[in-house]
């Protein structure tokens, strides 16, 4: 008995969507993007914009505060 492999998917071959407004990255249907600051910007530039926050952004954006062990 002889078994099929799906046909792949080539998405390079999608019409792109959108692009980042960042990078420039084309976007595709499937893709997911940010909306910030009135813009849409790719996961990969989100990523960068969130890793250059220090430890400190970080946890006020998430809600959490200081304090020390010892407390």
């Amino acid at each position: 008995m002889i078994t099929y492999s799906p046909i792949l998917r080539d998405v390079q071959q999608d019409p792109v969507v959108a692009k980042c407004a960042t990078c420039d990255s084309e976007q595709y249907s499937e893709d997911y993007m940010y909306l910030w600051d009135g813009k849409k910007i790719c996961v990969q530039c989100m990523q960068d914009m969130f890793d250059c926050l220090t430890i400190k952004e970080k946890a006020e954006l998430l809600g959490a505060e200081p304090v020390r062990a010892a407390e």
